[in-house]
């Protein structure tokens, strides 16, 4: 179990905090693993190592291989939340696992305004760049997809706060993949396919699964 008195920000620029260390997390992994399969312990009208074999068997059929799961709501995220993809992926291929993400996109979302650092002079300023309109009341799953005109505002937009970076950041490829998302999909699916050709790029990849498409498995 974790010490959560350790569990403090570190002050200083660069440093982390990461626990388990990571030279712990795959024993850490498999040990868990052992304590869950043989859980007997009562929940509804079975048990805990039931409930965890029947949840597998919807999420990812027979594959008995380790799961590593993280989750999200389907929004712009900062980089402490995204390293949890890389982390899952890593520690699911040592294990021979695999890496899950569940897209959590049942929540309701608290804003379409992506925060762009813009450099006036001598000075930063934070520019908010909407991506998309939100009416009161809609969960992530019924945002509706972006068009290509609202996609080309947003490009404007977030080029013009950005600058000479826009071109050596990762929005060029954000928006491109916004645009060549499967036809069929949401505003959801737009997202999790710009997400993924990003993380493409570094060569990271996850599972997603959304939350809504899982609903009353178990």
């Amino acid at each position: 179990m974790l010490d959560f008195s350790k569990l403090i920000t570190p002050a200083r620029h660069g440093e982390v905090l990461v626990l388990p260390a990571p030279t712990e997390c795959v024993a850490a992994a498999k040990a868990n693993a052992r304590a869950l399969r043989g859980a007997k312990t009562p929940l509804l009208d079975s048990t805990l190592s039931d409930w965890r074999r029947r949840t597998r068997e919807a999420v990812v059929g027979s594959d008995d291989r380790p799961i590593i799961v993280t989750g999200h709501q389907p929004a712009f995220i900062h980089s402490g939340v995204w390293a949890k993809h890389v982390v899952s992926m890593r520690l699911a291929h040592a294990l021979g696992g695999i890496a899950l993400n569940l897209v959590v996109d049942n929540d309701a979302p608290q804003g379409t305004t992506l925060t762009v650092p813009a450099v006036e002079g001598s000075r930063v300023e934070l520019r908010g760049v909407r991506h998309a309109d939100l009416r009161a009341g809609l969960a992530y799953e019924q945002v509706a997809r972006l068009t290509p005109d609202e996609i080309a505002r947003f490009e404007r937009a977030i080029h013009e706060a950005m600058g000479e970076r826009y071109e050596a950041s990762q929005m060029p490829t954000f928006v491109q993949a916004l645009l060549t998302a499967e036809e069929m999909g949401d505003g959801t699916d737009q997202m999790v396919s710009a997400r993924r050709a990003v993380e493409a790029s570094f060569g990271v990849s996850v599972d997603d699964r959304r939350v809504s498409r899982l609903w009353w498995t178990p």
